[in-house]
């Protein structure tokens, strides 16, 4: 009976957690969360130090990190003291996980200074600074809406100097910020709702802004938008053209933002695979990735089928004198045999 009790109370109190994690507040600054628990506290998590701090009591405790096992899970732990009697291991302390909410904002963190430490090392402080920027753009975007965006572009006059975020004061700034012509290309490119031209419109004006377009925004126009339209001006707009043979679509964690967190990739590459298929016939490859997702297969598939067509079709062009019988051992090697 005993243990049935304690079975009771231990559901009853995982299920009033449940309606208490609604209520959990989380922002991050820096390298830390903070979050206002369901008792009331407030605590800063620093993903650098690995510590909790209590900013009402000021008490300190160590913060765990789990990788699963997959590259997009992991667990987030904060020591606790055990309670007195349940001391069945000899531990003074135990791990418990932090609510769903904040292992997410911990995660983010945590992958935020890293990839910020990798940049620093590989091209210097001024990239930091210019992803600092970049973020900076993004929190104050984040509430824009379609109209809005459309309004820049359009470069509606601004009603009031003061007003920092109006339409006309951000068309003027697009031509000295490059952080801001970075996070207006993104912006662009998520609004699936436009026609396609409009989209593509808004990337020409970006590039009349000074936006200087490379293989990184091709990557982005592959995953934030999917379609052809747009990935064009990149593609075939540009003088000299883009190469993108070698190109890693998928690199850096860049597809766990698109699938917020599903593995099986179906939805988002289903929306995606005009452009997956463009920039795989023309050399480039996924790279390494933990999606399993068969439909990401057949499109990676038939996107070497594609690059290998093209390939053969140029040999045809630039050298007929190329006997059938080799173009058909080029094709048996690249796995398009018959």
């Amino acid at each position: 009976t005993h243990r049935a009790m304690g079975y009771t109370k231990g559901r009853a109190r995982r299920a009033a957690e449940k309606l208490t994690e609604k209520h959990i507040a989380v922002r991050h600054d820096g390298s830390s969360v903070l979050y206002e628990a369901s008792n009331g506290r407030t605590y800063k998590i620093d993903v650098l130090d690995m510590i909790q701090l209590n900013l009402s009591k000021g008490t300190r405790r160590n913060v765990h990190r789990h990788q699963g096992h997959g590259k997009n899970w992991s667990m987030w732990q904060y020591e606790a003291e055990r309670a007195e009697g349940r001391n069945y291991t000899h531990s003074k302390t135990t791990l418990v996980q932090y609510p769903k909410e904040v292992c997410i904002a911990l995660e983010d963190r945590f992958r935020h200074v890293r990839a910020a430490a990798t940049l620093a090392e590989l091209e210097g402080a001024k990239a930091v600074d210019r992803q600092r920027a970049e973020s900076a753009w993004r929190r104050k975007l984040a509430s824009f809406n379609g109209q809005r965006l459309r309004d820049v572009f359009a470069e509606v006059p601004t009603p009031s100097p003061c007003e920092e975020l109006c339409a006309g004061a951000l068309a003027s700034e697009a031509s000295k910020d490059d952080g801001l012509r970075e996070v207006l290309f993104e912006a662009v490119l998520r609004q699936h709702g436009w026609p396609p031209r409009c989209v593509a419109d808004g990337i020409r004006w970006l590039r009349r802004k000074g936006l200087q377009l490379g293989a990184q925004h091709v990557r982005k126009a592959t995953l934030l938008h999917g379609g052809l339209t747009p990935l064009r001006v990149l593609l075939m707009e540009m003088e000299p053209p883009l190469d993108v043979m070698g190109l890693e679509i998928l690199v850096d964690h860049r597809c766990a933002v698109v699938t917020n967190g599903n593995t099986s990739g179906g939805g988002w590459v289903q929306r995606c695979k005009p452009a997956l298929k463009a920039l795989l016939a023309r050399g480039a490859v996924l790279g390494s990735h933990s999606l399993q997702s068969r439909l990401l297969k057949r499109v990676e598939e038939d996107g070497m089928s594609l690059w290998v067509e093209r390939v053969l079709e140029s040999l045809r062009r630039c050298r007929p004198e190329v006997p059938d019988l080799v173009l058909s051992r080029i094709a048996d090697f690249a796995g398009k045999g018959g």
